[in-house]
């Protein structure tokens, strides 16, 4: 088969490009070829073109009623998977844990030890505090 290119000259026919697909009918001899700049076509001879046609017009009978369904169900999909994913966003604070369960039992099992915890924390508080006035000194 011969290949043509598009913005030439081209006997009358039916040619067909692959990339981008494209089809373009000339009806006269020497007609130019349209199409996008540099797109290489192939003629289909005539007998081809016409047992074609009916096949063509079959499968868009057949197809469209398909595509439309199909298009449909798709936006109803988005549709949904959007409400859906709205809803799980507006629920997902009461999944995620949010206390400290073990953390609350620790604290009310030694209430009764507050004192010496909270000594022993001050003086950790105040080593923290001078080595860190030590350190200040240091740099200075």
């Amino acid at each position: 088969m011969k290949n043509y290119f598009s913005n030439q000259p081209v006997p009358r026919g039916v040619y067909f490009n692959l990339n981008p697909i494209d089809l373009q009918f000339v009806s006269s001899d020497d007609e130019i070829l349209e199409g996008e700049p540099g797109a290489n076509y192939v003629r289909i001879p005539t007998f081809l073109a016409l047992l074609g046609s009916p096949l063509l017009g079959v499968a868009f009978v057949i197809l469209f009623p398909v595509l439309i369904f199909a298009s449909i169900a798709v936006l109803a999909a988005q549709a949904l998977s959007k409400k859906a994913g709205e809803a799980v966003r507006e629920q997902a604070p009461l999944l995620r844990m949010q206390g400290a369960p073990v953390a609350s039992y620790l604290q009310r099992e030694n209430e009764g030890e507050e004192g010496s915890d909270r000594d022993e924390l001050s003086d950790l508080e105040t080593e923290v505090d001078a080595a860190r006035a030590e350190e200040e000194a240091d740099k200075q």
